[in-house]
């Protein structure tokens, strides 16, 4: 596997995606890329070699669903669950794991009944089985961190949504920096999109990145019988709540299509609208956004008959969107 890949292994949760931010800015230092972080903690890198002007940004973002503790009484935990996983999922005895801010297992619990459930606020009761989790601390479904299945050919991981995504922008810029093809990239690595897409408005807000700049999401999205794995990268044509700029989207496609006659790389070209992604913020701020993607298994944990499972993707799918992320910060697109 790419050791890009590693990143897989870090727990995350949204407000809690320090220990993924730092494993990006130590890839990027290793590079040599500059980057800074906003107020807000979003990491924006910009790579440029050559002369090459006219830039693209990549965005991807650093969370993934999981529990923040508010309060611990006795063995109970008081906890808010940060992002889109329905109720029927929190069930009796589903085991949770709790983490510090240093990355270490601090509690292993497991939950005992939801509290409250409104979209803005979902308490979620759980009892400490080992250790104990203090306010503030984190917590993600006790699932193994991750693993390569080679006769599937999959990555099987606690969290891939969108840590894939991170791992995939990082090999890109790795490829770029070694080929030293003209290009000018920005890498955009946000927070908090689980709950709310908020990094990425934030970004979009400050003019940090200007409207000229064309902005692609880079997601792992549910995956549907229309657009399965191990048929290539998709080229999203729009998500829950929007459909992306028309233009980009087709060179996109041109690219992949290129890919596809010289290199043999399959693509998908499908609208995902099993969620909304960071290319709907771009688009509402102005931006010309669109995204692409790889077909997720157990979107969000949620397997069949409302079990918590761990998530899955395609790793020939993951390393063909490496390639074909590479060859789009070559082009001219504008």
């Amino acid at each position: 596997m790419h050791p890009a890949l590693r990143i897989l292994n870090i727990p995350t949760a949204p407000r809690h995606e320090d220990l993924v931010a730092a494993f990006v800015c130590d890839w990027l230092n290793r590079l040599g890329i500059d980057f800074c972080e906003d107020h807000h903690g979003n990491i924006v890198a910009e790579y440029r070699s050559g002369r090459r002007k006219e830039a693209i940004a990549f965005s991807v973002h650093m969370d993934h669903p999981g529990f923040e503790v508010l309060a611990m009484q006795k063995e109970l935990l008081h906890c808010r669950f940060l992002g889109g996983v329905p109720r029927s999922y929190f069930k009796p005895g589903v085991p949770v794991t709790f983490f510090n801010a240093g990355g270490c297992r601090t509690c292993e619990a497991e939950i005992v009944r939801i509290a409250e459930w409104k979209p803005e606020m979902k308490i979620v009761l759980l009892r400490a089985k080992r250790g104990q989790a203090l306010p503030k601390q984190f917590g993600m479904w006790k699932l193994p961190a991750m693993r390569w299945d080679r006769k599937r050919n999959r990555i099987v991981a606690r969290a891939c949504d969108d840590l894939a995504g991170c791992a995939a922008v990082l090999a890109m810029l790795e490829s770029l920096r070694k080929r030293r093809r003209a290009c000018h990239v920005y890498a955009i690595f946000t927070r908090r999109e689980e709950i709310g897409l908020c990094g990425a408005l934030e970004l979009a807000k400050s003019g940090r990145l200007p409207k000229s700049i064309p902005i692609i999401s880079i997601e792992t999205s549910k995956m549907f019988d229309h657009a399965p794995q191990g048929e290539g990268p998709i080229v999203r044509v729009g998500d829950r709540s929007s459909i992306f700029d028309p233009v980009l989207t087709k060179q996109l496609c041109a690219i992949a299509h290129q890919l596809k006659e010289t290199h043999a790389l399959p693509f998908q070209r499908k609208l995902m609208d099993g969620g909304t992604c960071e290319a709907t913020a771009f688009l509402d701020a102005g931006y010309a956004a669109s995204g692409l993607c790889v077909a997720l298994g157990n979107y969000h944990n949620c397997s069949e008959h409302d079990r918590i499972a761990s998530e899955n993707i395609h790793f020939g799918d993951w390393q063909a969107l490496v390639k074909l992320m590479a060859a789009t910060a070559v082009e001219n697109i504008v």
